[in-house]
């Protein structure tokens, strides 16, 4: 009787991949009225997450519960869920709300290249305790280590900086590459670079806003940046054409760049894209209401773009006071209303039909800040006649998160739902759920694209 968990047992401790489930194994206890299994971590920030649920009892005529293959009773999440101890993971107290998310793209998160706490983030332990009828029968720890596959460097190169993770053993020669690019969030896009690269890809996260010495704010940010970073990871990995992703902002700046350096470019992934240009961040405390400056600049001219037409005070009211209970403020009527305005899209739209090479476009039907699957299906009809593969997502929201921790886009609404605490948020859309399974899906999806188009660049 016990937890077994799939993966490669040291001292006592589980190591499992960094990207992949908990595969757990029950045995459970004849005669037991309640049966909970409970997954607790603390992150490098010291602050506590727990996911628990309830189990079948040995009478219903089982003997095992498995994560890969059964549903709990009751808990932290619902149905068949392998990872579902993990992305459903809640702060243990108010105190552990604040600050960034583990796996998360904000600064101060995962985001000080090669410290000690950046360590610490990619050896994330659990600790699971299997409980009969409120006593404690069986503990175990599992460690979701990114270092046994996966080694990684501070790129800071000129101007560019981020973070490059390599496969330790790539399965191909040479080797398969693609720049990274998260959104407005700032950062850099550790996590998913990271997974990609447990998936056999060399991604290289790429801060180009809110990161280390890059501009604080995302205005006027040279195009130009990111056509250096497709030449240096050319020339680092010996290869002609590596991979873009771009998710939310991080999409335009890789239409732009995939249309500029489209020789050196053998694939692309806009993950919950814009179809056109937008304005810039020049204000860090964003309500997403774009103002007048220019997000990007290219050969000194800055891409400026209209801004949203003025509110009045009736309508900022509503706004902040929507904003200030969960789920948030829905920001996607806003933007669909500025794309679709006279001459918008015409003027603005992202010249994606510039570059031969195969896209791949990802999202949520329910995305809250933006209506990223209209502008997915613009993009693809824009390439017509061009490769282009389209998935939108039925219920799912805005941030297609890779299932490497707790989701803050989805569940931070649930959360100060749960402490009764201001939210002060936008509704990004869709459901926890249906969000994760969404996010272990694109990034199957990204891995297997890129390994598909890159293999043959």
């Amino acid at each position: 009787m016990g937890i077994h968990i799939e993966g490669r047992c040291t001292d006592g401790v589980i190591s499992t991949p960094f990207s992949g489930p908990l595969n757990v194994k029950i045995d459970l206890p004849a005669g037991a009225q309640t049966v909970r299994l409970t997954a607790r971590y603390r992150d490098q920030q010291q602050r506590d997450w727990v996911s628990e649920v309830v189990l079948p009892e040995a009478a219903s005529g089982r003997s095992q519960w498995r994560s890969v293959t059964d549903s709990p009773l009751t808990g932290s999440y619902e149905g068949v869920d392998p990872g579902g101890l993990i992305w459903s993971a809640r702060p243990v107290s108010q105190s552990d709300l604040g600050g960034p998310v583990p796996g998360d793209a904000s600064p101060g998160d995962l985001d000080t290249p090669l410290s000690a706490p950046l360590a610490e983030a990619f050896s994330a332990r659990w600790r699971l305790s299997f409980e009969c009828d409120a006593a404690v029968v069986a503990e175990c720890a599992a460690t979701r280590d990114l270092s046994t596959n996966v080694r990684w460097r501070a790129l800071r190169h000129r101007l560019l900086r981020g973070v490059l993770f390599e496969p330790r053993s790539p399965a191909t020669r040479p080797a398969l590459g693609a720049i990274i690019l998260g959104g407005s969030e700032g950062g850099a896009p550790l996590g998913r670079a990271a997974a990609l690269a447990e998936a056999g890809i060399s991604a290289l996260a790429l801060g180009y806003f809110a990161y280390e010495d890059r501009p604080a704010l995302g205005c006027n940010l040279p195009l130009e940046y990111f056509f250096e970073a497709v030449d240096w990871l050319c020339t680092e990995l010996g290869v002609a054409r590596i991979g873009l992703f771009g998710s939310s902002r991080g999409s335009e700046a890789a239409a732009y760049t995939a249309s500029q350096c489209a020789e050196r470019i053998g694939a692309v992934v806009l993950q919950a894209p814009s179809p056109v240009c937008n304005g810039g961040l020049s204000d860090h405390d964003v309500d997403f209401r774009l103002d007048d400056s220019a997000m990007w600049s290219l050969d000194g001219h800055a891409l400026r773009v209209p801004p949203f037409p003025p509110e009045s005070s009736a309508e900022a009211q509503t706004r902040a006071q929507a904003m200030a209970q969960p789920p948030g403020h829905r920001f996607a009527p806003e933007f669909a209303a500025l794309w679709e305005s006279e001459g918008y899209r015409q003027l603005h739209q992202l010249p994606v039909a510039a570059c031969p090479a195969p896209f791949l476009l990802l999202a949520g039907a329910d995305d809250g800040l933006w209506p990223s699957a209209l502008g997915a299906r613009w993009l693809a009809q824009q390439r017509q006649g061009q490769p282009t593969q389209t998935v939108i997502y039925p219920g799912v929201g805005h941030a297609l998160r890779p299932p490497i921790g707790p989701d803050p886009w989805s569940s931070l609404a649930v959360w100060h739902q749960q402490f009764g605490v201001t939210h002060g948020c936008c509704d990004y859309g869709g459901s926890p759920a249906r969000n994760a399974a969404a996010g272990a899906d694109s990034l199957q999806r990204t891995a297997h694209f890129f390994h598909e188009h890159l293999s043959q660049a």
